[in-house]
């Protein structure tokens, strides 16, 4: 996928003939979800989805036969167990083995 690189708030941009316009940008919204307690995601990859649950959640996750090109696009509450986390995930063809704190995604 395409990689968008993000900095945060607004960001005046001169336009070549010397114009002001304000680029708004997604990150706001992540940085709001962060504080109402939700992970947002936003056609996020998986990878960077799992590194947000591996921090959140503090397991390690591992891939067992690398990672599946997946994207996702949801709001899903913090408040909830990984287990439940993962049933949602799951409802979406992604599946996982949890030992311990290490959470392996199967193919």
């Amino acid at each position: 996928g395409a990689t968008k690189t993000m900095s945060a708030g607004q960001q005046p941009a001169a336009t070549p003939d010397g114009n002001i316009m304000m680029e708004s940008n997604a990150d706001i919204d992540e940085a709001l979800a962060w504080k109402q307690n939700i992970f947002q995601f936003n056609n996020e990859e998986l990878r960077s989805i799992m590194r947000q649950f591996a921090r959140w959640y503090g397991v390690e996750v591992r891939y067992a036969n690398g990672v599946p090109e997946r994207y996702f696009t949801a709001n899903i509450s913090r408040d909830k167990s990984l287990a439940t986390v993962l049933k949602i995930m799951e409802l979406n063809d992604i599946h996982f083995r949890l030992e311990g704190k290490t959470l392996t995604v199967m193919p």
